[in-house]
């Protein structure tokens, strides 16, 4: 889709009242935005509302104007897929009422990458808060599982913020407009989910982070996920609303055993109790309805006895750890191992003669198969 193709949707989604739902039924029938942008007299041929209704959403549109929106979203750096992409995420073509289009910074989830979506109580225990970082640390690290949660202060940063520290993938899928940080203390996850992960909101610009938006958001949640795993929550919460969209999308449930006199476990041992939910105490849980953990937990002790053999001293081990997470240059190196100059040059030529490592035309060191 051109830019100014997109910048009609655009401008089309920030029409109030013209929801996603609506949006696609303009699109079916116009087949393209500016087409369906321009003929907004002929609207009521293709919504399903009463005149009244239709009369005032045509009435709103006087106050989008799409250059505006184009250029705002440009100096955002806001990026759009929509249905037609082929690198729409597949999941979301078939969840209720699927969005013509998202907002997103980052990058996309790889679909072939086994993502697992972590939900839970806002104001969470510090057991309900340890108990998530320690599972979706040991989802990232044994099998390189993608963590899919919505931003939320409680379990869901608590999520994000593992998954960051352990150098994976994680991606937020607001309740909000992508331009709105919600909660407002979120600023710096905001910004590492950005650069380092994705943001991504089916919400027009600017939208506030209205109740009614977070059970709609809740069925992307879900949708882009293989599992939904509850760490910490009560009966009637927003986590809850994640896991009825999972299993009506037909997605593995998980929860977390908590304390007979945690309140935060209510919905966990709910779920356990009517069969909804398979008990998840660990990683291993979870990965077993999808990989052979075995496998897994083999390659891992022979990568770690690779590295122990290409790395003789402390030193050494530092440099080839920083490698293991991307590029560096030899000052980068340097930096963040004990190594002289001259022994880190030593080892980084021993690698190169052993086939461990390259180094690139901008002379960064990379390790293969990395």
């Amino acid at each position: 889709m051109d830019e100014q193709e997109v910048s009609y949707l655009v401008a089309l989604g920030q029409v109030n009242g013209l929801h996603q739902n609506l949006l696609t039924l303009l699109m079916d029938y116009f087949g393209d935005a500016e087409r369906a942008w321009r003929e907004y007299r002929r609207w009521h041929k293709a919504l399903p509302l009463t005149a009244d209704k239709c009369d005032d959403i045509v009435g709103n549109r006087k106050e989008v104007e799409p250059e505006t929106f184009s250029r705002y979203r440009e100096k955002l750096g806001v990026k759009v897929v929509t249905v037609k992409d082929k690198d729409f995420p597949a999941g979301l073509r078939t969840v209720e009422d699927p969005p013509y289009y998202l907002f997103y910074y980052g990058s996309l989830p790889d679909p072939d990458r086994l993502a697992i979506a972590v939900v839970g109580s806002r104001k969470c225990s510090d057991y309900g808060k340890a108990a998530t970082h320690k599972v979706v640390t040991d989802l990232v690290q044994k099998a390189g599982v993608a963590i899919i949660s919505g931003m939320a202060e409680g379990i869901d940063a608590a999520a994000h913020k593992a998954v960051l520290q352990a150098n994976g993938y994680t991606a937020a899928v607001l309740g909000n407009g992508i331009d709105v940080i919600y909660p407002s203390f979120h600023g710096k996850l905001y910004r590492a989910l950005k650069e380092k992960g994705a943001v991504i909101s089916e919400f027009p610009l600017g939208c506030g982070s209205y109740p009614q938006n977070f059970p709609q958001r809740n069925r992307l949640i879900s949708g882009l996920s293989s599992g939904v795993f509850v760490t910490e929550a009560r009966i009637k919460s927003g986590a809850y609303h994640t896991v009825k969209h999972g299993l009506e999308q037909g997605k593995e449930i998980y929860a977390l055993p908590h304390s007979i006199f945690s309140g935060g476990g209510y919905l966990p041992h709910y779920l356990i109790e009517t069969g909804q939910a398979k008990f998840a105490a660990c990683a291993e849980d979870i990965l077993e309805d999808f990989i052979d953990v075995g496998l897994v937990e083999r390659m891992q002790r022979e990568e770690k006895q690779k590295d122990s053999c290409l790395a003789a001293s402390q030193g050494e081990r530092e440099a080839l750890a920083a490698l293991e997470k991307g590029g560096r240059s030899f000052d980068e190196l340097l930096k963040s191992a004990p190594l002289t100059a001259s022994e880190l040059s030593s080892f980084l030529t021993r690698l190169e003669i052993e086939g461990a490592v390259y180094e690139t035309p901008e002379k960064k060191y990379i390790l293969k198969n990395n």
